[in-house]
């Protein structure tokens, strides 16, 4: 979670104290770390200076056992309970965007696709999620996304919606869906994102 992570010390080590006993865990090599907004698991990215994905060990506070996961491009905590998204790279396969609740040790895809998973974002005290897939481009042109939005993730129904502008007749021909600016409004009856001009590209004779 972007938002709300913390950086570690300079030299990349932490030391996690447990309040009741004053046992003392010593991790390294950790480049951020986030809490769930349950404050009863705590996700730290674990890298190292040549690494262009990170390792993500999911901690449970209560019990210290961990659950590790490779290649994790970006994650976030649910602002309601402990579900963590996350955005999967498995190298020569897909990338994967999948739903992890530690309470039941659950793993769920909720999506793969060949193209990148570029934003997350949680509504406020609910379970629902939105995503950001990129659209197929040409190497130089603007990168514009599809919006992905899911209802009661973690319940028994929940419930998936998908915004593709390239099927929209009123979405202007003029402009394209950044990564920015994913957000959801307060009633959960909108979604926000940033808008730009496309970009012209004047290929000389």
């Amino acid at each position: 979670d972007e938002s709300k992570k913390q950086p570690p010390a300079q030299s990349g080590m932490i030391h996690l104290r447990k309040l009741a006993d004053g046992e003392t865990t010593e991790f390294k090599k950790v480049k951020g770390l986030v809490f769930s907004e349950d404050s009863k698991f705590i996700a730290l990215e674990i890298t190292d200076e040549s690494a262009d994905k990170n390792a993500l060990m999911v901690r449970n506070l209560k019990d210290g056992i961990d659950t590790v996961f490779g290649n994790v491009t970006r994650f976030s905590w649910s602002d309601q309970g402990s579900h963590l998204a996350m955005v999967v790279d498995s190298p020569g396969i897909s990338n994967s965007l999948q739903l992890f609740d530690p309470q039941s040790g659950t793993l769920r895809t909720l999506e793969s696709s060949d193209q990148e998973y570029t934003a997350l974002a949680w509504r406020k005290d609910a379970l629902d999620l939105l995503a950001m897939r990129e659209i197929p481009h040409a190497e130089k042109e603007d990168v514009s996304h599809v919006l992905l939005a899911w209802r009661n993730l973690g319940k028994s129904r929940d419930h998936k919606k998908t915004y593709d502008h390239r099927n929209k007749k009123d979405f202007p021909k003029d402009l394209f869906i950044t990564s920015g600016g994913l957000a959801w409004s307060h009633d959960g009856q909108s979604v926000y994102c940033d808008l730009k001009k496309l970009s012209l590209i004047h290929i000389s004779e």
